[in-house]
C-alpha cells in the first residue's frame, strides 16, 4: 500500500512492474558507474591514462625528411590543435613544459589510385609516415614512441589544375587532422 495525500492507494500490477524496472535500471547504472571508475574502463575520448606529469607539453615543429615543403608545418599545427582541445592538457613553450612531443615526417608520397582509359589519374592517395615520441624534458627518457605512424587520404583530380591543387591541399589537411586525432587518442588513452 502507498499513502498519498492522507489516503491509502493500492498499487496495481503494472505499477509494481514499472517500479521493478526502474529499480533494475538504477541498479544497472550504479554497477556500470562502479566498474567504470574501478576497473580502468572508459569510453573512447573520455579518459586520460597519460600520467598527470605529462599533461604540460611542448610540441615543436616536426622535422621534415621529405621533399614536400609544408607537410611538417601542416601536421604540427593539426597536432597542436588536437591536443589543445583536451581540457586537462596545457601546450606551452619547451623550457616550461614537462614533456616534449617530438616528431619527424619520414615519408610523404602521392600515388595514382584510379586511372582512366586514357592513362590519366582520376584520383590520388596521399601517404604520410612519421616517427613520434613523447619525451620527459628533464630526464630525456622516452615515455612513448611510434616509429611508423601512418596515414593516407584520397583526393579526386579535376579537369582544372587549380581545382586539383585545392583538392590536394584539402586532402593533405584532412590527412593531417586524422593523423593528429589518432595521435591524441594513442598518447592519451591507449599506448
Amino acid at each position: 500500500m502507498v499513502r498519498g495525500q492522507g489516503e491509502e492507494v493500492k498499487k496495481t500490477g503494472w505499477a509494481k512492474v514499472k517500479m521493478g524496472l526502474l529499480d533494475l535500471g538504477l541498479i544497472a547504472l550504479l554497477i556500470l558507474l562502479f566498474f567504470q571508475q574501478h576497473c580502468g574502463y572508459h569510453l573512447v575520448g573520455q579518459g586520460i591514462s597519460l600520467p598527470e606529469y605529462y599533461w604540460s607539453m611542448a610540441i615543436p615543429v616536426f622535422e621534415n625528411r621529405t621533399a614536400q615543403q609544408d607537410v611538417a608545418q601542416i601536421i604540427t599545427l593539426a597536432i597542436i590543435d588536437a591536443f589543445s582541445q583536451q581540457g586537462n592538457l596545457t601546450i606551452m613553450p619547451e623550457e616550461q613544459a614537462n614533456a616534449i612531443l617530438k616528431g619527424t615526417i619520414t615519408s610523404y608520397r602521392e600515388q595514382p589510385q584510379n586511372i582512366s582509359s586514357g592513362n590519366l589519374a582520376q584520383s590520388y592517395r596521399i601517404f604520410i609516415t612519421a616517427s613520434v615520441q613523447l619525451v620527459n624534458r628533464k630526464t630525456g627518457e622516452i615515455f612513448w614512441q611510434d616509429n611508423k605512424m601512418y596515414f593516407s587520404q584520397d583526393y579526386e583530380v579535376s579537369e582544372q589544375l587549380s581545382q586539383t591543387e585545392l583538392l590536394q591541399i584539402e586532402a593533405r589537411e584532412q590527412a593531417s587532422a586524422d593523423f593528429a586525432d589518432n595521435l591524441v587518442s594513442v598518447v592519451l588513452e591507449g599506448f
